[in-house]
């Protein structure tokens, strides 16, 4: 899970059945997030996470909020704009991808 100034995970636990070598890394600018690479035996694996994290809400009034052009984005935001299982990016946007 990721730190970020907005998120701060208290307390985390990862439980792995059977018990095997783990390594871990981060990847990105901010080493956010974190990977964890195993290699599992034949057979059944458990994999259980449990956090408990604080989370800073905040909320802007949307009558404030400036639309900027895709071209104007930074970098940094246009790998949360692909779609995903969780987004799926292309409904939002109005584009039909069919004929």
């Amino acid at each position: 899970m990721a730190q970020t100034s907005g998120q701060h995970i208290l307390t985390e636990t990862v439980v792995i059945e059977p018990t095997v070598a783990v390594s871990e890394s981060t990847y990105g600018e901010d080493a956010n997030p974190r990977l964890l690479r195993l290699n599992a035996p034949d057979g059944l694996l458990r994999l259980r996470y449990d956090a408990t994290v604080a989370i800073i809400a905040c909320s802007d009034d949307p009558d404030e909020l400036i639309e900027v052009d895709f071209g104007d984005l930074p970098a940094t935001v246009l790998p949360y704009l692909n779609p995903s299982r969780y987004c799926q990016s292309d409904l939002l946007s109005g584009v039909d991808g069919g004929s």
